[in-house]
């Protein structure tokens, strides 16, 4: 998403302001050009959260596996000495 504003941004920015100099493109302009700096910053925000989401939802998953890792440990069977004798239970 972060490419993809920036190209974008860096597309509008190449056309320049293609709405001309008279009345009618002075108010486009005046418009439009204030909202094109808010949606690029708000975009740009938008970008960092997705980004620290994604840290944040990867290390999530990170404890998820080792955490997953360390209850099937405690339920392994564990062989010692004593454990190779036949179980009277069994």
């Amino acid at each position: 998403m972060g490419k993809a504003a920036h190209t974008l941004a860096t597309k509008l920015a190449e056309l320049g302001t293609p709405w001309g100099d008279d009345e009618q493109g002075t108010q486009f302009g005046d418009a439009y050009t204030p909202h094109v700096e808010k949606i690029e910053k708000s975009t740009a925000i938008l970008v960092q959260g997705l980004a620290s989401i994604h840290t944040a939802m990867t290390d999530m998953a990170d404890g998820h596996i080792e955490n997953e890792a360390l209850i099937a440990a405690m339920f392994r069977k564990v062989v010692t000495p004593d454990s190779q004798t036949e179980r009277r239970d069994q």
